[in-house]
């Protein structure tokens, strides 16, 4: 070896021994500068507290999570509040049980929440699993906030509400009932959107098992992904089991149930239950008929007032905004050009309030945007931000998409809170034309963090495919971990708009992202980049031992598509976790045309009803010969009954026609058979279910008109003008309904003439 190659080696043996040494003593100081900063926090100087205080908060470390976790536990005062400040600054899932062990310390001890509700909800599932796990049920106010800030997590949060709503566990149900109060119950305690919903969360633990299997079916029914959940089908849901031949005891609970208040659909209910002949119903009938009779007073509504003082003016707006005199629009736009401030900003969220479209289908209000609208345009350019930002808000209540324009250039408003508003608006009405803007302010680090954190969740919702990249950008946070509510738009985006080049990027920050960050967002929207590669990264996730990402692996894979994946999700159907078993066979409905396995079958007798539900649809989707056999077989099994009536396929008419004939089955079952016979419209089913018009049964009779009404044919007319006269002579309980249904089916054949004058359905 040469004396050059011998210096050579000797130097970067010193280089590399320096490093090391350098590394030795760097190490230990930044760790002592890490403790010096955090002791100088607990210093008694105010300007050494402060500085600290204001490094902590501008410059995160996430080496120094752990100890800001240990100090804030032993904090207490105004220490601990500057602690659980600066710990707002992270996302990260490691702060869940040291907050939800201080503030259940604060509950028990009669102390407040420590206000650490949105850095909770940012954490997402995890949170909520833990704020539903640790429910104690020794606390009263324990579930009203855990309630609220599952109701912060949006979506998320609507998910594990539903949840917790029919949990049997006292703590978890009442959380439940709070969170959704939160998010859907109207203001108004007298609603009838708010009463819905109330009868929805005490149906899920009624003791009468019909009325409470019912209803938790129906709750696992709805779209948790919708920004406003309709709860009024639960009334519909109720009248279904009441007309299903349940017990006595069980009709009377509904009726009294549904006796308030007053809704259009429960009073033509009422109306029929008059003549119920169990004597326990006619008295709730006839009470709830008469208090919905009252008129009201000829001055009801009227607003009169003559405000002269500035509170006196906002309190008329508030009578205006109640009131239920018609179009009030020409009263509340005068005050858009009002002298103060304060008056214009509350005319202009009048305008919104009573403009905006009611998620109450039972809201009969009459509404007239048109004539708000200009009001509204011209507070919009206001000189003081207070207004603008109401008109914001109120053109997004009305939903006015004439005005996306102005509220995109809103987006610049030099005040951040009107810039809020109009970010706001826009999520509620979600245009592609929208995110150009959306995306510079987004992009401009000039925008303050609530903005960009308001802007990115609007992107989420309007799920453009041009929004994808900036999902992608924001998915590393600093470059330091991966960012939630990015996670979260990219896989909404994704759902929407599959994109194969996303799949590296998730990949990597899948890789990265430890424990407890919530890898199962990541899990599935790698599925769904539909990128054939992540068949590969999705496989090993099953074997987890996460009992979350095991389930979110199995929906990735539906959303991937690659058929190499159906004998794994088909062999997850016997996984003793049933939310694996959902999970599986929900992708398994994602597939077309291939074989229904024993385990699929098998899956149509799961001891829970959503893998059954779920089976039920993977077979048909199949469309393998022995999937109608298999459904046939699993009756009297309500989800096969049901698939065999979307099956279009002629081998299920005998079926469901020998099992409509059988008095023995139950008749809910028997209903619903009929139903199925009518969607399926082979004429083979017309005398059976002319037939079963003869048994005075509501609930059979209900759906065998409906049926016969659907298959158009004339032979099914004379019966069911004899069975109109029948019902309309006796004393049958539910007349009206059922008569309402022959009247249907007859105007479905043509006919119009039979029940004139009877029913109120004209002639034509």
């Amino acid at each position: 070896m040469s004396m050059r190659t011998l210096n050579a080696a000797y130097k970067a043996v010193c280089v590399v021994g320096g490093f090391l040494f350098i590394c030795v003593l760097t190490v230990p100081a930044q760790r002592a500068e890490r403790d010096s900063r955090l002791e100088s926090l607990f210093s008694s100087d105010p300007a050494i507290h402060g500085a600290a205080k204001t490094a902590l908060l501008e410059h995160p470390d996430p080496t120094m999570l752990p100890a800001l976790l240990q100090a804030v536990q032993a904090a207490t005062g105004t220490t601990r509040d500057d602690l659980l400040e600066i710990l707002a600054k992270y996302d990260d899932s490691r702060k869940i049980p040291v907050l939800l062990a201080m503030v259940k310390k604060s509950l028990d001890s009669g102390g407040g929440t420590l206000g650490i509700d949105e850095q909770l909800s940012r954490l997402g599932a995890p949170a909520a699993e833990a704020l539903l796990a640790n429910c104690p049920n020794q606390d009263n106010y324990y579930p009203y906030w855990a309630g609220g800030v599952l109701g912060l997590m949006h979506q998320t949060g609507a998910r594990f509400l539903i949840q917790a709503v029919q949990s049997d566990d006292v703590c978890q149900h009442s959380v439940g009932d709070y969170g959704l109060s939160f998010m859907f119950g109207d203001a108004d305690p007298n609603a009838i959107s708010r009463a819905d919903l109330q009868l929805a969360v005490d149906a899920a633990i009624d003791k009468d098992e019909r009325i409470r299997l019912a209803t938790r079916r129906w709750l696992a029914s709805l779209n948790t992904k919708e920004q406003y959940i309709d709860f009024s089908g639960i009334v519909d849901e109720l009248i279904s089991v009441y007309q299903s031949g349940v017990p006595s005891e069980t009709m009377v609970k509904i009726a009294g149930m549904l006796s308030q208040p007053e809704r259009p659909r429960v009073t033509r209910f009422m109306r029929a239950a008059v003549h119920a002949p169990n004597p326990e119903i006619r008295p709730i009938a006839n009470q709830y008929l008469s208090q919905s009779a009252q008129k009201d007073s000829p001055h009801a509504g009227r607003v009169s007032s003559h405000p002269r003082t500035l509170q006196e003016t906002i309190d008329f707006i508030g009578q205006l905004t109640s009131s239920r005199e018609g179009d009030v629009n020409a009263k509340l736009s005068p005050f858009i050009s009002d002298s103060d401030a304060k008056v214009r900003a509350a005319a202009a969220s009048a305008l919104g309030e009573v403009n905006a479209p009611s998620g109450d289908v039972h809201d009969a209000r009459q509404i007239y945007p048109e004539t708000a609208l200009p009001a509204l345009r011209r507070a919009l350019q206001d000189s003081s931000p207070l207004v603008r930002a109401a008109a914001a808000e109120s053109l997004g209540d009305i939903r006015s998409n004439d005005d996306l324009a102005l509220l995109a250039a809103a987006l610049e408003d030099s005040d951040t809170s009107v810039a809020l508003s109009a970010a706001k608006a826009i999520q509620q009405i979600p245009n592609d034309s929208a995110v150009p803007p959306l995306t510079r302010i987004y992009r401009d680090e000039k925008s303050s963090p609530e903005l960009r954190r308001q802007v990115l969740s609007t992107l989420e919702t309007i799920g453009s495919p041009d929004s994808i990249s900036i999902f992608l950008e924001d998915l590393r946070s600093g470059g330091k971990k991966p960012s939630l509510t990015a996670a979260w738009a990219l896989q909404g985006a994704l759902e929407k708009h599959p994109d194969p080049t996303a799949f590296e990027p998730i990949r990597k920050a899948l890789e990265e992202a430890q424990p407890p960050w919530p890898r199962e967002v990541l899990v599935v929207a790698l599925g769904a980049t539909r990128n054939p590669l992540a068949f590969e990264v999705l496989v090993p996730i099953l074997e987890s031992q996460s009992p979350i990402l095991r389930p979110k692996a199995a929906d990735a894979l539906g959303l991937l598509g690659d058929r190499r994946a159906i004998p794994i999700l088909t062999g997850l159907l016997k996984d003793p976790d049933y939310q694996v078993r959902e999970s599986a066979a929900f992708a398994l409905t994602r597939f077309a045309n291939f074989p229904a396995s024993p385990e699929l079958v098998a899956a149509l007798r799961d001891t829970d009803t959503t893998v059954q539900l779920h089976a039920s649809g993977a077979l048909l989707q199949s469309h393998d010969p022995k999937a109608i056999d298999a459904l046939i077989a699993a009756m009297p099994n309500p989800n096969a009954i049901y698939a065999l009536g979307e099956s279009h396929d002629s081998r299920a008419v005998p079926a469901l026609i020998t099992f409509l004939k059988n008095p023995a089955n139950q008749t809910a079952d028997r209903a619903a058979a009929a139903a199925s016979l009518g969607k399926l419209g082979d004429l083979h089913a017309v005398e059976p279910l002319i037939a079963s018009l003869n048994e005075d049964n509501a609930a059979i009779e209900q759906q065998a008109s409906s049926a016969l009404g659907t298959l158009k044919d004339k032979r099914a007319i004379e019966p069911l003008k004899q069975a109109y006269a029948r019902w309309s002579a006796g004393q049958l309980e539910n007349a009206d309904s059922v008569r309402n249904s022959f009247v249907q089916a007859l105007l479905e054949l043509g006919v119009t003439d039979v029940v004139q004058g009877t029913t109120g359905v004209p002639a034509h």
